[in-house]
């Protein structure tokens, strides 16, 4: 069985020895690390620098995060899959506990607690999101795609090892239109269906380092296209699902944290009232506002907060102007 370790890196100079050090530890294992680095610093000398190393750098098919991470999955040759950002490291045991459960289990997803770190490596504390959604173990589920649909916390390609084979669709023929927030998301989206063994073993395998200039931590205006192309594209994978009503509610009520979401960032940025109405517009002339407004009257009593309902019925009725003025003037998000 191989392994193939995919890396995806922009100007990870800080980062990228301490990342590849922690391959490094690996014996007695089939594996090769793909890197696609898009980097304007010193990463590429110090990726050079690890000559013990099998290490292919990977060319990029076009810009942005996702089609590094296309790229990549392009490329790979092994068995399973495994995404390291190149600002995170594996745990010492990471390999030696999972080698025997993907030989044992012939699984198609596997997933595992880890710690999250701070900027400068100090760890903070342990995660366990799985913990109580997949039994512990082998299991026969097809959860994930409802997860993501219900949730932002299971959306990371980091925290999972995957089957190469579940992407073979995904890479002849990727989605038209992706993002670049949101991209794991997307892939992830894309080969949900096709997953049914999962096994979760309750150890931390990981550390996560917590970015305070990552994409998660910095939002952007463009980021509002990104949020329109990618509830758009969830929608579609729940109109081709076969349990379309249970999912068509959940998606309403995913959707609505969002685009509170959405509307309280647009509301914090520094740009001009006529761009802000024209993201705003944008959104409302998605097919997932269709949906949302649509169904809105139909769910909108499982919307918990008294707040948003505020928000979302004078969104609806394009009353911008008064949402941008009480984010400002009383702090309304």
């Amino acid at each position: 069985m191989r392994i193939s370790i995919l890396i995806p890196s922009f100007n990870s100079s800080n980062f990228i020895g301490n990342c590849l050090s922690s391959v490094r530890l690996v014996s007695n294992v089939d594996f090769e690390i793909l890197i696609c680095d898009a980097s304007t610093d010193g990463t590429k000398d110090i990726i050079a620098s690890f000559k013990d190393l099998p290490i292919k750098l990977v060319s990029q098919k076009k810009p942005g995060p996702f089609w590094a991470r296309y790229s990549l999955l392009s490329e790979a040759k092994g068995d399973y899959v495994v995404f390291l950002d190149s600002d995170d490291a594996l745990l010492p045991v990471f390999f030696e506990k999972i080698v025997p459960c993907l030989l044992s289990t012939n699984c198609d997803l596997f997933v595992f607690d880890y710690y999250e770190m701070s900027a400068e490596g100090d760890v903070i504390c342990r995660k366990g999101i799985y913990k109580g959604v997949f039994e512990d173990g082998l299991s026969n589920s097809d959860k994930l795609s409802q997860l993501l649909l219900i949730s932002d916390d299971y959306n990371d390609l980091w925290n999972k090892i995957l089957r190469r084979s579940l992407f073979s669709d995904f890479i002849n023929t990727p989605p038209k239109k992706v993002v670049n927030w949101g991209e794991d998301k997307m892939i992830l989206l894309s080969i949900s269906d096709k997953i049914e063994k999962v096994f979760y073993l309750p150890e931390p395998l990981y550390f996560y380092r917590i970015n305070e200039f990552g994409a998660t931590k910095n939002y952007k205006a463009s980021y509002v296209g990104d949020f329109i192309e990618l509830s758009n594209f969830s929608l579609s994978k729940i109109q081709k699902s076969s349990k379309k009503i249970d999912s068509f509610k959940l998606y309403f009520l995913f959707y609505s944290r969002r685009l509170y979401d959405i509307i309280s960032k647009m509301s914090k940025m520094k740009i001009s009232f006529k761009d802000y109405k024209t993201l705003s517009k944008q959104i409302q002339c998605s097919v997932s506002y269709a949906f949302f407004k649509t169904n809105y009257a139909n769910f909108v009593f499982e919307i918990p907060s008294p707040k948003q309902k505020i928000i979302f019925r004078l969104f609806i009725k394009r009353r911008f102007w008064i949402i941008r003025f009480l984010s400002f003037v009383h702090n309304l998000f």
